[in-house]
């Protein structure tokens, strides 16, 4: 099943930064998924490296708050997630 996903919503938090903004569009799927696998395609590369580094290293980053929500949703439902980078803004000789 493929979930294809668009929003337009404030940032929440005084942060606002571009990462801050792909991490909270992370989080805003994994919110949505109600059990099971959730696998995310995403460009953001800084947030998928964190995320591989594994809770501790995303919990001390500037995002925490939104680590912190991330977690907790995983964990409450029992969810398994993996981010998968693709490099963004290819151009049509690139593909």
């Amino acid at each position: 099943m493929k979930f294809h996903f668009g929003a337009s919503c404030p940032l929440p938090g005084h942060i606002q930064t571009i990462p801050r903004a792909e991490l909270y569009a992370i989080l805003r799927v994994i919110v949505c998924v109600t059990h099971g696998v959730a696998y995310i395609i995403t460009d953001s590369l800084v947030n998928v490296e964190l995320f591989e580094k594994g809770r501790i290293v995303c919990l001390a980053s500037a995002n925490s708050d939104l680590w912190v929500r991330l977690f907790e949703c995983i964990d409450a439902k029992q969810l398994e997630v993996t981010l998968e980078w693709v490099p963004s803004h290819r151009g049509s000789k690139d593909k």
